[in-house]
């Protein structure tokens, strides 16, 4: 696949956005939460929920793993929707609590989405792949007439 060829990409912004999104989840998570309207300060996601953000550091370093080691990127659709759900199931408790939502949750979030979107980009680069290997094959077929 060339680099330069319309609706192509690079492979490697796949771990860029893997490794990027495993360093932004952990870092949003013990980043001060900034609360837009009053400019006040709050408690970070991790001193909030600590559980939930256990796990979270937990699926962030199997991101991290998952990318950097094995360089296995279609894992990153069970982290990254993973971290996705936690952040959902943690804005719910916090939405039932009538606290706001701070800035730190935009970082959380975001490295999240990058985790997700590392995933789709290999997904997408697995099956030109295969849909490549698959047009090859047809082609090297020798007619017998």
């Amino acid at each position: 696949m060339s680099q330069g060829a319309p609706g192509s990409f690079k492979v490697g912004l796949i771990p860029l956005f893997g490794v990027a999104g495993s360093v932004v989840v952990v870092a949003g998570m013990f980043l001060p939460a900034l609360i837009p309207p009053s400019g006040r300060t709050g408690e970070s996601f991790y001193a909030y929920d600590p559980n939930n953000g256990k796990a979270l550091l937990i699926l962030a370093a199997l991101s991290f793993i998952l990318t950097w080691v094995f360089q296995w990127y279609r894992g990153l659709w069970f982290t990254g929707l993973g971290a996705l759900a936690l952040i959902a199931l943690t804005a719910a408790r916090l939405q039932r609590e009538a606290k706001g939502f701070a800035v730190d949750w935009l970082v959380i979030g975001s490295g999240a989405v990058l985790l997700v979107a590392a995933a789709l980009l290999a997904e997408v680069l697995w099956r030109r792949q295969q849909a490549g290997a698959g047009t090859d094959q047809v082609h090297s077929i020798p007619e017998d007439e």
